[in-house]
């Protein structure tokens, strides 16, 4: 227990002596034309549809 306990303390500070650089926090992501997003839904609910299920779909904008 102790010596697990160490280990886990000992990962800690090296982890926080490391420095971390900038390009490394970025997050790069795409983003999908309104109209595709819209024509994906689609293509999900009429899938679910098909195959007897009641769904709902939503297209939402993650930059608002």
């Amino acid at each position: 227990m102790n010596f697990r306990r160490l280990t886990v303390a000992t990962a800690l500070g090296i982890a926080s002596i490391c420095p971390l650089r900038a390009e490394e926090n970025l997050v790069a992501h795409k983003s999908l034309t309104p109209e595709l997003a819209f024509d994906l839904a689609r293509a999900a609910l009429n899938s679910c549809r098909s195959r007897g299920l009641q769904v709902a779909v939503a297209v939402v904008d993650r930059s608002a």
